[in-house]
């Protein structure tokens, strides 16, 4: 089509909703029925794995094959690349292979206008052609907007956010003097800004509550085990434990100096919206809950021991991933996980002859010499498996589930009660400092196991159990599965 505009969606922050906004607007199009091409230039590929195409890295026909064939002049009139969609568009996709186009790019003859001559020989199909460009400012950014009759702008709705987009605006004029004169900006349009803003208001909000009240099944188990208490001793020690809850709500602060290290469990649908921005968005929110609440800086960097001040760092907030097939919403469990309680686990591989004997010695071992510390009446997370990490990953599952929740193999359930009873036996009661009860609940998380080995992890949360979990539905609302009544 000789009027086909070509759109480039760029940003160089992440996280801002380009990919959906490309995937947004292509279908737009295409069900106004215009010809619509999307191509992916971000060698991350989220574009083309929000398509379905969910290992792009298999993929036998993409963009890099195309770019490097302009470079050599060895175009080919066909172009297996280009793929349909069932929403009416074509889509062009990419993968990791795309970072080592970039990089030659470098040493290449007119290397800014290679995406151009690539898009100039199919471009006369379509009305619209839309690059998704990648979150910085390189060699393959540059080539977008080359290529661009115009570039659209998604912007988070907050200051800092729109701070970054100045130093795009200033390579925009860049290449409109130098390369591309007819390249203007088509608009800057807010991602994210509605009364549920996913970043904003939703996430950052679940750390706000969960850090300053804790959730409904820990308050209600508490107070049946305040009632059962005979002695002054654990009466004054509860006491002082609702005293500082109260205290906290009405100060607006964490119940616990120990704001622990922030992990996130997350149960996401494949067809989530913005799966492919939720790991920024919940470091962006674990930034703010640290400046906002404010939480306690926890986070040191391996070797160079170094606080960053912000609760981030390598691999931190840790994010325990389980993606769900064919689902649009998202289950969001965050947790402080702290330095006295959760954080001292221990994993240990059995010999097959112990048995389940052996998993309850282990399980009685730790909790007799570790259960003081970690500031009882605590909930036990226990992770039964074939190997040590992955028993110490579902033990640390396992405390995300609710106190009064059961396993659902009813000899799991079984084994829970028994060993819930046998804890509450030791009677370590509230602080360590006797009283009835050790332990809230009992929750069991299994893995099938090889025959000649059987691992088991434990992990404790304290009485404090600063645990929040919130469902995110396709369109942004939301609901609180962990507070009920909840809202922000």
């Amino acid at each position: 089509m000789a009027n086909c505009k070509v759109i480039a969606v760029a940003n160089q922050k992440g996280g801002v909703g380009k990919s959906t906004s490309v995937y947004c607007i292509g279908a737009g199009l295409a069900m106004d029925g215009k010809r619509v091409l999307l191509v992916d230039v971000d060698p991350q590929g989220d574009l083309t794995k929000m398509l379905g195409q969910r290992k792009p890295h298999e993929l036998p026909h993409t963009l890099t094959e195309q770019m490097n064939a302009v470079v050599q002049h060895s175009a080919e009139p066909e172009h297996p690349e280009i793929l349909h969609h069932h929403e009416g568009f074509d889509f062009v996709p990419a993968n990791r292979s795309l970072s080592a186009v970039e990089v030659g790019l470098v040493n290449v003859m007119s290397r800014e206008t290679v995406l151009k001559r690539y898009l100039d020989g199919i471009k006369k199909n379509y009305d619209y052609v839309l690059l998704d460009c990648r979150p910085s400012l390189g060699m393959l950014v540059i080539n977008a907007l080359s290529a661009a009759d115009h570039v659209l702008i998604p912007v988070q709705a907050d200051y800092l956010a729109a701070e970054d987009m100045t130093e795009l605006v200033g390579t925009v004029q860049s290449i409109r003097q130098q390369i591309n004169p007819k390249l203007k900006i088509g608009g800057v349009f807010l991602t994210m800004a509605n009364d549920t803003n996913f970043r904003k208001d939703i996430v950052a909000g679940v750390k706000e509550n969960f850090g300053k009240h804790l959730p409904d099944d820990v308050m209600k188990s508490l107070r049946e085990m305040r009632a059962e208490q005979s002695t002054d001793i654990a009466n004054t020690i509860y006491d002082a434990m609702f005293t500082d809850m109260a205290l906290a709500k009405k100060n607006n602060v964490p119940l616990c100096q120990d704001t622990g290290v922030i992990q996130f469990f997350v149960k996401v649908g494949s067809r989530f919206p913005l799966l492919g921005e939720m790991e920024e968005c919940l470091r962006e929110a674990t930034k703010r809950a640290t400046k906002e609440a404010p939480l306690r800086h926890n986070a040191v960097q391996i070797f160079d021991e170094k606080n960053t001040g912000n609760n981030t760092g390598v691999r931190i907030p840790w994010i325990d991933w389980q993606i769900v097939p064919d689902s649009d919403e998202a289950e969001i469990c965050g947790y402080m996980a702290g330095g006295g309680c959760s954080l001292p686990g221990a994993a240990k591989v059995l010999m097959p002859l112990e048995g389940y004997e052996g998993v309850v010695k282990f399980v009685f071992d730790i909790m007799t010499e570790r259960g003081i510390n970690a500031c009882p009446p605590l909930l036990l997370g226990i992770g039964i498996a074939g190997s040590a990490e992955v028993a110490a990953t579902l033990s640390k599952r396992a405390l995300m589930r609710p106190v009064d929740s059961h396993n659902s193999n009813p000899t799991g359930a079984e084994f829970e009660k028994l060993i819930k009873d046998g804890l509450n036996e030791l009677n370590l009661g509230p602080g360590g400092l006797t009283g009835k009860g050790t332990v809230m609940g009992v929750n069991v998380e299994q893995a099938a196991r090889h025959p000649s080995c059987i691992a088991v992890g434990v992990s404790t949360g304290c009485w404090a159990h600063r645990r929040a979990t919130i469902r995110v539905h396709a369109d942004m609302s939301y609901e609180f599965l962990s507070h009920k009544g909840v809202t922000l």
